[in-house]
């Protein structure tokens, strides 16, 4: 004789829930140069200038860097720069990386972040022209 095979019923799941996100390091980019799709000649020198507000509730120390994270790398030296000086919460900073134009005509982007043991920050885009 058949029997009855019991089926499996659903059951509700735990609606996840986001976790809060640290507040102690975070920043806001304020200024950017060069300005969005500005246009260099080949091989044109530039200086890749951003100005960042540390909007957190912690300092920035050594601790901190300014480092390449993605895209066309425009920089004359090293992928990670030292912030100039320590900076405190509402402060702002300026940091000025060497850079260069690449060599064939195009549109070129690179990303660059505040990072922190690890962790970005944030982050911001530098897209440039080359005639």
């Amino acid at each position: 004789s058949p029997t009855n095979t019991p089926t499996a019923t659903p059951t509700e799941t735990e609606t996840p829930t986001a976790s809060p996100t640290n507040d102690d390091y975070q920043c806001t980019v304020e200024k950017i140069f060069p300005s969005y799709n500005d246009s260099f000649s080949q091989g044109g020198d530039f200086d890749g200038r951003w100005t960042l507000k540390n909007t957190g509730t912690e300092s920035w120390g050594g601790e901190v860097d300014w480092v390449y994270i993605q895209g066309t790398k425009f920089q004359a030296s090293a992928d990670a720069v030292d912030l100039p000086t320590k900076v405190t919460p509402t402060e702002k900073v300026e940091i000025i990386v060497d850079m260069f134009a690449p060599r064939q005509n195009g549109i070129y982007e690179a990303t660059w972040g505040l990072r922190r043991n690890g962790k970005i920050l944030c982050q911001a885009k530098i897209v440039v022209t080359v005639k």
